[in-house]
């Protein structure tokens, strides 16, 4: 099974120039280690699991909760803002 990469490249893009020679795939493949550790290591795993248990085939969040994560927003768990 294909991994589910979270940040796209179209995203990126939104914030920094990326070279044309950089292709989805190459750029999918620095996303995926990005997320496996220092987005795991931020979140701590069980919020990075239940956010990746949470993406669709294309990486992409169905409940809310994670929607707002992923688009920068904040939310209340067990008393905390996350």
């Amino acid at each position: 099974m294909a991994k589910k990469v979270i940040l796209k490249l179209a995203d990126a893009q939104d914030y920094i120039d990326v070279s044309d020679n950089f292709t989805t795939e190459r750029f999918e493949r620095f996303a995926t280690r990005a997320q496996e550790t220092p987005l795991r290591e931020l979140l701590g795993d069980a919020i990075y699991y239940l956010l990746y248990n949470d993406l669709n085939e294309d990486g992409v969040p169905q409940t809310e909760p994670y929607i707002k994560l992923v688009n920068g927003e904040t939310y209340d768990y067990d008393g905390d803002t996350v």
